[in-house]
């Protein structure tokens, strides 16, 4: 091996010399960018774990508040379902009472026209009473008057009605 390490033109002294650089170059390396790289790293990966526990804190939060938004919505549908039916009652029953009243004024105003009816039907039958035996009075009166035959009968009652027709 040793004719292959001087063909090739190696000596023992600057393997030492390569190696030694090398470990050199290695720990330099290792303690000016492996140590502050994994520095940094862990500083991302704690902060990456604070926003992932803030993110689920806040999720949390937000799912809290949209069931408390949900409650809120199902419990103002429930009022206002009931508001409305409360409103529909309300309605039903002053359309009934309108009804009911307007029923009895209707049937008020059906009795009081029945009344006057029959108070007109009363006046009339009075004053056709009167005017009828008025008018007998007068047929009688002027049959009296003088002696009368058939013809100037039925002459007279006309005149007597023609009379009381105007």
């Amino acid at each position: 091996m040793r004719e292959l390490f001087e063909t090739f033109g190696i000596h023992w002294p600057t393997i030492l010399f390569a190696l030694i650089n090398t470990v050199i170059l290695v720990v330099g390396l290792y303690f000016l960018l492996v140590k502050p790289v994994r520095k940094i790293m862990a500083a991302r990966r704690a902060k990456t774990d604070e926003m992932f526990s803030e993110n689920e804190r806040l999720n949390k939060e937000i799912v809290g508040t949209r069931l408390k938004y949900e409650k809120l919505s199902d419990d103002a549908v429930e009022k206002i379902n009931e508001m409305m039916r409360a409103s529909q009652k309300t309605a039903e029953d002053q359309a009934a009472a309108i009804l009911s009243d307007a029923k009895h004024k209707a049937q008020e105003m059906l009795l009081n026209a029945k009344a006057e009816i029959e108070s007109d039907r009363l006046h009339m039958e009075q004053h056709f009473k009167s005017e009828i035996t008025s008018l007998a009075v007068d047929i009688a009166a002027k049959v009296l008057e003088r002696e009368v035959k058939d013809k100037d009968n039925a002459k007279v009652i006309d005149e007597a009605i023609s009379n009381w027709k105007n």
